[in-house]
Formats: structure tokens, sequence, C-alpha cells
């Protein structure tokens, strides 16, 4: 039986090439429940640390979503990623 693993994904708008793609945390969860709740009381903290990676090139933040790290690839691809 394999395990789901979901991480914390970022849709994140720069003033870059590309302007849109999303990023994902390194620290997975196997519990989609527990990375949702995870997401709500920390969302804040999800977005300063974004912020404070990309810096001033961050144009906007869109959804925080937890993903597989597939499913992120998928979307980002459709990005032209």
């Amino acid at each position: 039986m394999s395990v789901i693993l979901y991480f914390v994904t970022v849709l994140v708008f720069r003033d870059a090439i590309p302007s849109s793609g999303w990023i994902q945390r390194t620290v997975p969860y196997e519990s989609l429940e527990f990375c949702q709740h995870y997401v709500e009381y920390n969302k804040n903290s999800i977005i300063s640390s974004v912020v404070k990676y990309y810096g001033k090139s961050v144009v906007s933040i869109g959804k925080i979503e937890c993903i597989t790290r597939q499913k992120a690839i998928e979307r980002n691809t459709k990005l032209g990623h």
C-alpha cells in the first residue's frame, strides 16, 4: 500500500517570467486533514515566508492548498513551467 503525501502549496504571482507558479513546502503530511488544519492556523506565517523568500518580486499570493507533489507538477505544467 502506498502512502499519499500532501504538501502545503502556494500559488504565487511574481514580477518575473513565468509570472505565476505553485510552490510547495518541503514538509509532507500523510493526512490531508492535518495539512489543511496546519494551513488554517498558519496562513499568515506561510504568506510571510513566501514573501520573505521571493522579496519584492511577489505581486500577490493566490490560493494556499494541500496537494500532492504530482498535482503541483501538473498545475505548473499548465502554467508553462
